[in-house]
Formats: structure tokens, sequence, C-alpha cells
């Protein structure tokens, strides 16, 4: 069963009624909920980490539910290493892709150029929510340094898209920065770019780079978080400082589209390593 989080009351009927062998809570929240009735019902309990936010802000309630729990999850080395404070009990299970089946779905790269007029430059495309975290604004300063289309896909409230805006405008690179907002089938994006670009500062283990490389997108990304168990540097890709203020980011840009063999070399070893470490049949 997996909780929901605040229903402690009603997990405990659950948890009951059907006579569950197994929690498993995915994120924080629902892991405390978890947590309190595995201890009232003695119903073994397995907590699953995602994201380091809510552990890193409440050290108590991590070290209380990481004691409950029988066994925590984490899906990357670096989530173990931050939070399990060396207490037993921790194994990483790296998040798995299906590289096939992501191979398999249909792309249409020329109705999303079509739609935004990506045409006469190469396109570089940052993939996620419009949140702090993410690199935008980085992301949107390396576009004055290189002559490409940067294209930033994904959603976010309105205050965080008006605010990227303004600074685009600031930074008079309205004609390279395309904001798509949501675009559903995303592996339009990946048969589209040149370059897919992950700037992040507080990050675990990407699902976007998965899928770029599951693509052979070159990648180039911050030296972050889980990102380095993804990405190796000169090898499978591009780190830079996740602090960087867009210079590192535009020069390995600029790098990465000056030099099509270079490229090209980084996005097939990065193809072949995550069919080796992190594809579902070796996951699983």
């Amino acid at each position: 069963a997996g909780p929901r989080a605040g229903g402690v009351r009603p997990l405990y009927r659950l948890v009951d009624q059907y006579d569950v062998d197994l929690l498993h809570a995915n994120d924080f929240r629902s892991g405390v909920v978890a947590s309190v009735v595995a201890t009232l019902t003695g119903c073994p309990f397995v907590q699953h980490v995602h994201h380091t936010a809510s552990h890193r802000n409440h050290p108590w309630l991590r070290r209380w539910l990481f004691r409950t729990a029988d066994t925590t999850i984490h899906v990357s080395e670096y989530t173990r290493q931050e939070l399990a404070d060396g207490e037993s009990g921790h194994v990483v299970v790296r998040s798995p892709i299906d590289v096939t089946d992501l191979r398999d779905r249909p792309a249409n790269p020329d109705m999303l150029a079509e739609t935004h007029g990506l045409h006469g430059r190469p396109t570089v495309a940052l993939i996620g929510r419009l949140a702090p975290n993410k690199g935008h604004e980085a992301f949107i300063r390396a576009a004055t340094e290189v002559d490409a289309n940067f294209l930033v896909v994904g959603g976010g409230d309105d205050k965080a898209r008006s605010e990227l805006e303004s600074l685009v405008e600031r930074l008079d690179v309205d004609d390279r920065v395309t904001f798509t907002g949501f675009w559903e089938n995303v592996v339009d994006v990946y048969a589209l770019a040149d370059v897919v670009v992950v700037p992040s500062y507080d990050e675990n283990l990407p699902k976007v780079i998965q899928e770029a490389l599951a693509w052979e997108v070159p990648v180039v990304a911050s030296r972050s978080g889980g990102i380095p168990e993804l990405v190796v540097d000169e090898q499978t890709g591009l780190l830079v400082d996740p602090h960087d203020d867009g210079t590192a980011l535009a020069t390995a840009i600029g790098r990465l589209l000056a030099n099509n063999a270079f490229a090209a070399e980084l996005a097939t070893a990065g193809h072949d390593r995550l069919r080796s470490e992190f594809d579902i049949t070796v996951v699983t």
C-alpha cells in the first residue's frame, strides 16, 4: 500500500481491513504517515527517498522516520550520504529508465520548430518546471554569449515566468530565448535539441538527463547532487559549477556546438553507459 499524506486514521483502517503486508512511501509527508501506522500495527515499512528538501529541512522527523523504516531506498548515492547519518538499513536503487520504450515514442520535432519559429540556428533546451533550483537564470544568461535558440520547456507559476521573461528583456536576448510552457510530447524536444542543459543547483537524479542520453543528445549539467552519478565530466557529458553565473555554461555549450564530433562522442558514451547501468532491464 502507498500511503497518502495526512491520513493516519484511514491508513490504519486499510492496513487492518486488508491485512497489508508492506507499506511503501514515496515522499517525506506520506512517509511520516506510514511510519506512525507501521509503529501502531507492526506492518513492515519502506521509505523511498527521491528528493532531499523536506528531509533536510526537518532533521528530527527525518531521523525518526528512517529509524522506523525497515529499509530506506535512495535513488542516488548522493542522498544516502547526505541523509543517512551513518545509520544502517539504507540502500541505493537508482531510478531506472526504459530506454527502448522512450526511443520508440513518435517524435515530431518539425512541429515544435514551426510552432516557435526555431530556424536557422542550433537549439539548446532546458526542460523542467520553472523553479528557483533549476538554474533558469544561468541558462538565460548563457544565451548572451552563444548564438543559438535557447528553449525553456516546462510550466510553472506566473510569477516565476514573469521574472524570467523580464530577465530575457533586460539582457536583450528575446530573439534567442523561447518559452514553450508545458510541452506534452517531450520527445519532440529531444529529437530537435542539439544540446540539453540541466543547470540545477539542488538536484538528485534528474530524469531529464536520462531521457536526453536515451535520445543520444549531448548534455551540459551542473556538478550538483546526484548528477555526477549520471554524467562523467568530459566522458559522457560536460559538468559546470552549480553556482555558475552562466559564463561556464555558455563555454560548455559553445564547445559542443562548435565540435560536432566531440558532441557525438559524449552523447554515444552517455547513451551506452545509460543502457549498461540505468536501463530498466539492468536495474530490476
